[in-house]
């Protein structure tokens, strides 16, 4: 995951991407898709739902991550491995996180227009709910 590194990671899906970012009442109203995929990839991964691609439309610039997020990347790869070796396969990395964002993205969509008056506050109870039965 080093800088000379020029890879896109993907999604499947663009309407889902586009209508969380560019709905006025969505909370990613005009924000990165790169939000939307890690608050994707975070709910595929607290369901343990993993989809692989069938269309993969590689869009979302790795070059726009932060350290930390990619270090979120990498520690879903060593959490969903069982294995540090992964960090040496930055392309195994990239799939992992593809997988669960694909399949966290249908809940996030969900989620958001069913709770959208309230949605910060439904995230908020439910990671309240994972810290406290942990």
């Amino acid at each position: 995951m080093e800088s000379k590194e020029q890879r896109d990671l993907a999604y499947e899906n663009k309407d889902d991407y586009e209508k969380l970012t560019k709905d006025r009442l969505s909370p990613f109203y005009k924000r990165d898709y790169r939000d939307v995929f890690l608050l994707a990839l975070a709910m595929g991964v607290s369901k343990n739902m993993s989809r692989p691609l069938k269309k993969r439309i590689p869009n979302i610039p790795l070059r726009g991550f932060t350290e930390e997020e990619k270090w979120f990347l990498k520690s879903i790869a060593i959490s969903k491995t069982g294995n540090m070796e992964i960090l040496s396969d930055s392309k195994e990395i990239f799939k992992i996180a593809e997988e669960y964002a694909n399949g966290g993205i249908k809940l996030l969509v969900r989620e958001v227009f069913e709770n959208i008056s309230n949605y910060d506050e439904v995230l908020e109870e439910e990671l309240r709910e994972k810290v406290k039965n942990k």
